[in-house]
């Protein structure tokens, strides 16, 4: 592992270290097991200006998720992480019709992703990003949404149940109930609480819309293994 550095009081963006680059499509999962904790699908993105070397994987924990206060203790530089992967089905690919991006707390991660990617890959694209937390302090996003503002998406809505400092530019939620209306021609990407991505996938069922679900489950996903017979899943991480 290379960093662990605070996004806000509960998240936290950890660093670590590949031994080669990673084909790895935005909105894909690696099965991370850091040492002494159960493995889990962790959905690889960005720092939040942007920047990633090839040789780095960037995730978004909670501090009250399975690595709890450990993270930036007992987790830290240097911690063991073996890898394997990538996992999931909701990997993005260009296609037409507008992109509608919707997080609900770390799903913020592969949302991110996903976004950067279309940006470049896409640029005429229209986009609309939903991103909420419970708390209006976990917004930790601004970074990144500042960088979409300047590539000319207008349509970003914040969404908190709680929001402690009165900031003007944050909705109530539910964040379901801050998306557009949609349309059988929108492709919908949703990540995060399970609650949220579930009533993103009904609603665009229900409006004919394609949706792919990255719902942020405790169990972890069977992976094919990132190294060749032989390997040392350790060799991959410095």
């Amino acid at each position: 592992m290379l960093s662990v550095a605070a996004l806000s009081e509960n998240v936290r963006e950890v660093v670590i270290t590949v031994s080669r680059p990673l084909d790895l499509k935005p909105g894909l999962a690696m099965e991370a097991a850091f040492a002494g904790f159960p493995a889990r699908p962790l959905c690889p993105t960005q720092r939040l200006d942007g920047s990633t070397e090839l040789n780095e994987l960037v995730f978004h924990l909670r501090r009250d998720g399975p690595l709890g206060a450990a993270l930036g203790g007992a987790v830290g530089p240097g911690h063991g992480v073996r890898l394997r992967g990538p996992v999931g089905g909701a990997a993005y690919r260009p296609g037409t019709g507008r992109l509608v991006l919707v997080s609900a707390e770390t799903g913020f991660a592969p949302i991110w992703a996903i976004a950067r990617a279309a940006r470049y890959l896409e640029p005429d694209r229209e986009m609309v990003l939903v991103a909420g937390a419970r708390d209006a302090d976990d917004l930790y996003m601004r970074p990144a949404l500042a960088w979409l503002r300047a590539t000319g998406i207008g349509q970003i809505t914040l969404v908190a149940s709680a929001n402690r400092a009165g900031a003007p530019d944050i909705r109530p939620g539910p964040i379901p109930a801050h998306l557009p209306p949609l349309g059988p021609a929108d492709c919908v990407y949703a990540a995060g609480v399970p609650d949220v991505v579930r009533a993103v996938e009904r609603l665009s069922a229900a409006a004919g819309a394609s949706c792919a679900a990255i719902p942020f489950l405790p169990a972890i996903s069977r992976a094919r293994r990132l190294v060749s017979p032989g390997e040392q899943d350790a060799t991959l991480i410095r």
